[in-house]
């Protein structure tokens, strides 16, 4: 792909003597999945046109006849889970995904989607999506806190302009008042790098300030 490119490989195809290599690469500037056959130097890049040029994508897993594949799509800190489908090129958008934060997703044998998944009022766990719609099905495994955390504030994406009219997005979570009105005290957390990026996902630190009676606002590089 050229130098300075990146190219991270994720697994071969589970059939026999598949000799498919399923990857990412940032030729373009960010992040897209691929499939290359190491034997015949076959490329195929995946849903390239769908997907569009905004935020990366990264795969998560191959099913175990070949023909699906798992993708994660994540812009402006919101991440979504798609299912591409090989042999037609059909993407398909799990619009019943959960809200939150997806740290990694696998296909199970029964055709449902094992997910890792923390929301900013839940901690990680492992929940069973439904494979077709991203419907939630069950939780497979929780945190032992889960049960002892009280009941929080949600966290919702803003959008504001910078001195030159580019859009800064941000996470903001403000405290239960009998005044809506406000203005609320407030505190502007920013992370360490362009590199890095805030999330929709639990932050003890956060609900301590809301707790208080403080607005939070997890600012985002642009």
């Amino acid at each position: 792909d050229g130098m300075d490119v990146n190219i991270v490989p994720k697994q071969f195809a589970s059939l026999s003597n598949d000799t498919r290599l399923l990857a990412k690469s940032n030729r373009s500037g960010i992040y897209r999945p691929f499939i290359w056959n190491v034997s015949t130097n076959e490329r195929i890049n995946l849903a390239s046109e769908q997907l569009g040029n905004e935020g990366d994508v990264t795969p998560l897993d191959w099913s175990s006849d070949g023909k699906l594949i798992l993708l994660l799509h994540i812009h402006n800190a919101t991440f979504q889970v798609y299912s591409y489908c090989i042999d037609d090129g059909i993407l398909n958008r799990l619009i019943e995904q959960p809200s939150g934060v997806i740290f990694d997703a696998q296909f199970s044998p029964a055709g449902s989607i094992i997910v890792q998944w923390e929301t900013s009022n839940m901690p990680l766990q492992i929940v069973s999506l439904n494979g077709k719609t991203g419907a939630f099905e069950q939780i497979m495994l929780k945190s032992l806190i889960n049960d002892q955390i009280p009941a929080s504030h949600l966290r919702r994406s803003v959008t504001f302009p910078s001195s030159d009219g580019q859009l800064i997005q941000g996470w903001l979570t403000l405290p239960v008042t009998n005044d809506n009105s406000g203005p609320l005290p407030t505190i502007l957390d920013m992370h360490g790098g362009p590199e890095d990026v805030a999330t929709n996902r639990f932050c003890p630190q956060t609900e301590v300030w809301v707790d208080h009676g403080f607005a939070h606002l997890s600012i985002n590089y642009r």
